[in-house]
């Protein structure tokens, strides 16, 4: 996998500068949510942490396809932190997996974040998803 990731992140620094490198961003974040990579976790977790190190790699430049990854990410994690508020029990491997997952969730959210330089989107996006947590998970506990 390293050696792929490598080999991507060569690719995308030579042959795919500044909006194209956005783009690709922006498609892998939207396959996330795809039906079958919902249905692993591993491969989940895999896609964050290859879109992280592409995001590190890439241009520093507001694009409209990096600020729609950065959204699509936290609306992502906020779908996640939305089921586990309403998963009863997880089990020991479920916690670890959790964790695996926040902090590269976290990582992830910084590469991207440091590549746009109007930070005040990512603020406000940020400030909309954790409305809609709080809203929803206090009509589920009432």
């Amino acid at each position: 996998m390293s050696l792929t990731i490598a080999d991507s992140d060569r690719y995308l620094h030579h042959c795919m500068p500044g909006q194209n490198a956005h783009i690709l961003l922006s498609m892998l974040v939207k396959h996330l949510e795809h039906k079958n990579v919902l249905k692993q976790p591993d491969m989940n977790l895999d896609i964050i942490e290859v879109t992280s190190r592409l995001a590190e790699h890439s241009k520093a430049q507001s694009s409209t396809a990096l600020m729609a990854s950065i959204s699509d990410m936290v609306r992502h994690m906020a779908k996640s932190m939305q089921s586990l508020a309403t998963d009863a029990d997880p089990g020991d491997s479920m916690v670890k997996w959790n964790s695996r997952y926040g902090k590269a969730v976290d990582e992830c959210l910084v590469q991207l974040s440091r590549k746009v330089n109007f930070s005040k989107y990512i603020l406000e996006v940020y400030c909309f998803i954790f409305f809609f947590i709080y809203s929803s998970t206090d009509a589920v506990y009432g």
